[in-house]
């Protein structure tokens, strides 16, 4: 990330100074590996301070005084200080104001610090709240509201009447409000289930590239606050997902499911229709569920059973052809024995 940050710019609560430097430019963050003297970089351990050496960069925060001629911010947990610095550079406001190619609706209410970017379509009666950005090219479907300082990047499409919490985060290509996978036999033809709920995300969720999150049938989908989810996940109709959950790349959630408050499902995991996944529930990765996991813990394996127990299947099918090598002289003995008596 190439930022343009002052040395004096720098403000770290509590820390202790080194070697300063007024006036120096900093342009980017970077590991200590390859942090050079335009970074800004962290030491959090002996073994990255050895890393670094004498070697100068633009400047440090570490968790002790090194012998190193770079400026040094010395404070308590320095890796923590050093993201809350990047982060203030990341989220720092955008510039503020419709953009002249964007396109609003009517009735729209705009915060003026909203910022909305080129190419960007809002319906009628679309809601931004203050400090809302939205990149160029999003799309967002009438009747939906978006909170206060939520920032969805270019490409994004919220489908109408789509309710998107305070402080959340949607990355690019992701679609929110798409219609559910949903249809009834008829004949000799399927008829599509109208799908005309809605998606309510929470506070504080981020939503990572190519995402899709499919509208209620009839009431919502619910993405609840601090869920995290990552790229290429795909989230059902009338999903239900509490707070704290976070979702792997390329994971499904199949439809009328939830999952509880603190669960992980890590890449590729897969969850069927109507199950429930209950609190502090860990689904390691391509691990597939048919039914509902109430008990905290974690489960590996298509079907997904205790970590544990999946291992000492694994470990038995390892050894299944010896077995069955075995098998086979035991019958050949048997057969011997039968044959003399």
């Amino acid at each position: 990330m190439l930022i343009s940050l002052l040395f004096e710019e720098i403000s770290i609560p509590g820390s202790r100074i080194v070697h300063p430097a007024p006036g120096r430019m900093l342009r980017r963050f970077a590991s200590a590996s390859i942090a050079d003297e335009e970074s800004l970089c962290f030491i959090e351990t002996e073994e990255a301070a050895l890393q670094l050496g004498c070697r100068p960069v633009g400047a440090v925060v570490t968790f002790r005084e090194l012998d190193n001629p770079s400026p040094q911010f010395i404070c308590d947990d320095p890796r923590t200080q050093f993201f809350r610095l990047v982060a203030r550079q990341a989220f720092a406001p955008v510039s503020q104001g419709i953009h002249p190619a964007a396109v609003i609706g009517d009735k729209c209410s705009i915060h003026d610090t909203a910022s909305v970017g080129p190419g960007s379509v809002l319906g009628d009666h679309v809601t931004l709240g203050e400090g809302v950005s939205l990149g160029a090219g999003v799309i967002v479907g009438k009747d939906s509201i978006i909170g206060a300082r939520t920032r969805i990047y270019p490409g994004v499409v919220l489908y109408e009447d789509t309710r998107v919490g305070e402080d959340c985060i949607i990355h690019s290509g992701t679609v929110v409000g798409s219609d559910g996978f949903g249809y009834m036999e008829a004949g000799e033809t399927l008829v599509k289930i109208p799908q005309v709920g809605r998606v309510r995300i929470g506070n504080r969720v981020e939503i990572g590239a190519n995402c899709t999150i499919d509208r209620a049938t009839l009431d919502e989908t619910v993405i609840d606050d601090d869920v995290k989810i990552d790229n290429l996940v795909q989230i059902a109709h009338n999903v239900t997902i509490k707070k704290c959950a976070r979702i792997a790349a390329q994971s499904g959630v199949a439809g009328s499911s939830s999952i509880g408050n603190w669960a992980v499902l890590a890449g590729q995991a897969g969850v069927g229709d109507h199950c429930r996944i209950g609190d502090r529930v860990i689904l390691t990765a391509q691990a597939g569920i048919a039914g509902s996991l109430e008990k905290a813990g974690v489960y590996s394996g298509s079907p997904a059973r205790p970590m544990s127990e999946q291992y000492r299947i694994l470990a038995y099918q390892n050894r299944l052809e010896a077995m069955w090598k075995k098998i086979k002289e035991l019958e050949k003995k048997l057969d011997t024995y039968e044959k003399d008596h």
